[in-house]
């Protein structure tokens, strides 16, 4: 099994990160992110429960994973200390997701205007030098890591040796396509598969009011597909419109 973990990238750049040691340092604080569930860490706060309920679920022993907070011991030591209580749980594998790696010229050109604190060139030239060195990621081959990077940085990492040893992927924005293929995979499951005839051009409304966001879409579908059944169970057939009109004068959320 493979335990997802999320990390920002500028959680963990300053004076005592270093290159022979990237590998255990952000699988570490990715793993106190995961126990303390802390707004401050930047991802949400349903994806740590989630992670956390999914421990719990295979048996291990959360509390126990608390050490990884011990600074007396090296990362390498808590690491390989963590890994001999998952490993029992059926987890091989630790998939580190690090957020915001962007170049400053990125940030200066507003590409991500959320970012909490641009990252030195110190720190991103470091990602390099971690691809480059095998030696060092071997000590910890049970850990993985996707780097969410701008184009600026994956040029900057793609060149040389480098090219054969990461792979990138461009991530394209999402089409309405994709929203309507994701009904039909739901639809599969579903023990009532009309459930999901919305009225045409609800997905699509749903999908721009959210600006092409699927996990905004969720928040909207969800509370659409509520008003769907109760007008449904109530003989009604309301458009499109009318089911996005009510998600909007009754929802606190703004997408």
């Amino acid at each position: 099994g493979v335990l997802p973990l999320y990390v920002r990238y500028s959680a963990v750049c300053d004076e005592s990160l270093a290159a022979s040691t990237w590998v255990p340092r952000l699988t570490l604080v990715a793993l106190q992110h995961m126990l303390d569930a802390s707004p401050t860490a930047g991802g949400p706060s349903e994806l740590y429960g989630d992670l956390q309920n999914a421990l719990h679920a295979k048996g291990v022993d959360i509390g126990a994973l608390g050490f990884v907070r011990d600074e007396s011991k090296s990362y390498d030591v808590r690491v390989k200390a963590a890994m001999e209580i998952l490993r029992p749980a059926g987890i091989r594998h630790l998939w580190v997701v690090v957020d915001e790696v962007e170049t400053p010229a990125d940030l200066k050109k507003g590409l991500r205007e959320d970012t909490q604190t641009p990252i030195d060139d110190e720190y991103l030239l470091m990602v390099s030098e971690v691809i480059k060195h095998e030696n060092w990621r071997a000590q910890h081959p049970y850990v993985n890591f996707l780097l969410l990077c701008s184009m600026g940085m994956r040029d900057q990492i793609h060149i040389g040796p480098n090219l054969r040893r990461a792979t990138s992927v461009t991530l394209e924005p999402n089409q309405v396509t994709d929203v309507q293929s994701y009904v039909n995979h739901i639809r599969t499951s579903l023990a009532e598969p009309t459930s999901v005839d919305y009225p045409t051009g609800t997905l699509e409304g749903a999908f721009l009011a959210a600006n092409r966001n699927f996990g905004w879409l969720n928040v909207v579908m969800a509370a659409v597909h509520e008003a769907h059944l109760r007008h449904r169970e109530g003989g009604e057939a309301p458009q499109a419109w009318d089911l996005l009109r009510e998600f909007a004068t009754t929802s606190r959320c703004c997408c």
